[in-house]
């Protein structure tokens, strides 16, 4: 891989991660931790083990779904570092804005996938991001509900109902207390708190502070995207301090990341959550070839970052 430039560096070890995580794998392997909490799960006193060991084997498929979404994200980051290169034109808002977005969408991956959580706490929060989602589903239906065909409307209100019953009967099978929906009041159905709260998602900040060991990036890439007059006119100097969790850090341009950060985020978003989901299901055999793979290719990559040179205030 050493004539290869930057951008293809990138692309290569994304390659490689999809290949990885698009495996199919329908059982438990013996000795994975997926196998390990599944068994957990059905042994739970109490009750509520057998639908705590079905929604723990969902979420490897979900979750390898969301990793391939990060992975397309990384595509579109080693495509504007492909511009740079050819024509020392690099589209910084463009690989601001893809980097945040596969930061958000590895952080969730590393959160529902974090090691040594136990069953109750893995189950609830898969449950949790079920419902926090839900609540989304409903608010774009109200946002386009004016003008639209009442009919269209009616089944959309009528498969979110269905949804909700569905998941409520499933966290219930679980063990979890839930309280339902009301457009009256505009309460969110949730999975209760033992206060009898209703249990939210974590912030999108802390999750992605939480999956590069650093505060701060998300909230800059954030401001940036979001065209706040601090992100896009004031911008930030950093100065090159020592490196923390393998993460330097760089100027932050009026109009987003350079390209050495874009790469090494793409890095650091795919290869983590790819780590993790290789000890959820096992490291032996084919799997364990592909890891080292990515071990390789993540690599590689790293050391290509120091060769991108674009001319300065370009993108701007």
């Amino acid at each position: 891989m050493a004539d290869l430039t930057p951008s293809q560096e990138l692309e290569a070890l994304v390659e490689t991660c999809i290949r990885f995580i698009a495996e199919p794998v329908a059982t438990a392997p013996m000795g994975s931790a997926w196998q390990r909490e599944h068994d957990a799960a059905r042994m739970t006193a109490g009750g509520g083990g057998r639908a705590r060991a079905d929604i723990i084997d969902q979420l490897i498929s979900e979750a390898q779904a969301l990793l391939v979404h990060a992975c397309a994200l990384g595509q579109g980051v080693a495509d504007t570092i492909e511009v740079a290169e050819r024509r020392s034109r690099y589209n910084q808002v463009a690989a601001t804005t893809l980097v945040r977005g596969q930061l958000e969408t590895a952080a969730l991956v590393s959160w529902l996938l974090e090691k040594d959580i136990g069953t109750f706490e893995r189950t609830r929060r898969w449950l949790v991001w079920q419902f926090d989602d839900l609540a989304s589903a409903r608010r774009a239906v109200r946002l386009f509900a004016d003008g639209a065909d009442p009919k269209q409307l009616l089944r959309a209100r009528e498969q979110l109902q269905d949804r909700e019953d569905r998941l409520t009967d499933r966290a219930t099978k679980a063990a979890f207390r839930t309280r339902p929906s009301d457009s009256v009041t505009n309460q969110r159905a949730a999975i209760l708190a033992p206060n009898g709260k209703g249990l939210g998602m974590e912030t999108l900040t802390a999750l992605v502070d939480g999956l590069i060991g650093e505060s701060g990036i998300y909230s800059v890439l954030s401001n940036s995207a979001h065209g706040s007059r601090w992100g896009l006119l004031e911008g930030l100097q950093v100065l090159p301090d020592e490196p923390k969790n393998g993460m330097p850090y760089v100027k932050v341009s009026p109009s987003g990341i350079e390209p050495e950060f874009a790469i090494n985020a793409v890095v650091r978003s795919i290869v983590g959550p790819t780590y993790l989901l290789n000890d959820w299901c096992g490291s032996t055999g084919a799997k364990d070839q592909r890891a080292r793979a990515v071990a390789h290719a993540a690599d590689q990559c790293r050391k290509s970052r120091g060769r991108i040179r674009v001319p300065e205030n370009i993108g701007r």
